[in-house]
């Protein structure tokens, strides 16, 4: 079974997504949004490979 959890606060949104197969837990994505009231900070991070993380400017840029 997969899990999303999330974790919002009033200027970070971040998430986690479980994989609970097996009876085993296991990571498959984590990221956010960081500091979302002011030019917001995005991050992602996938098991075993780099950590991403951009800083956004609301006016100019979107994750697309």
């Amino acid at each position: 079974m997969k899990t999303l959890v999330a974790n919002i606060g009033s200027t970070s949104l971040k998430w986690r997504l479980f994989d609970f197969t097996n009876n085993a837990e296991r990571l498959l994505h984590k990221g956010g949004f960081e500091r979302v009231t002011d030019y917001p900070k995005a991050v992602e991070e996938l098991p075993g490979r780099a950590v991403w993380a951009r800083s956004l400017n609301p006016d100019r840029q979107s994750l697309s």
